[in-house]
């Protein structure tokens, strides 16, 4: 049986595609998500968000591999996107079906580039909220 999950932050999460050192040779370009990167603040604004992705990414798989990961959606200046499990009880602690999921990003570093004025501390249910999700 599978679970799917939704996952909401506070923090940019978009996966853009870009990795690595700024490359002026590669300008201009657009990035995964459509945004034109043109300089070095543009191209660190979407390294940063890739970051974020690669963050929450290997969060989820220190437990399970996620299946199945829906696009990332803005809603309410929030990030969210679903993924789903092979296991229903992957990430359960106690009586929490995502407990240990939330124990594992509790205080993981995440990169606030914008202004923002937000803690750059991952905390769950204050930046990031993870809910089982019947949403495919």
């Amino acid at each position: 049986m599978t679970l799917s999950i939704r996952v909401t932050t506070d923090f940019d999460c978009r996966p853009t595609g870009i990795t690595g050192h700024f490359r002026p040779n590669m300008l201009p370009m657009n990035d995964q998500q459509g945004q034109a990167v043109v300089d070095q603040t543009t191209w660190l604004r979407s390294r940063n968000q890739q970051r974020n992705w690669e963050t929450l990414m290997q969060l989820i798989s220190l437990y399970a591999q996620p299946l199945r990961v829906s696009r990332v959606k803005i809603e309410n200046l929030r990030w969210q996107f679903d993924f789903d499990t092979d296991t229903d009880d992957v990430f359960a602690l106690d009586q929490d079906p995502v407990g240990r999921l939330r124990q594992a990003c509790n205080g993981v570093p995440i990169i606030n580039y914008v202004e923002q004025e937000l803690t750059t501390l991952l905390r769950p249910d204050v930046n990031i909220w993870f809910e089982p999700s019947d949403n495919k």
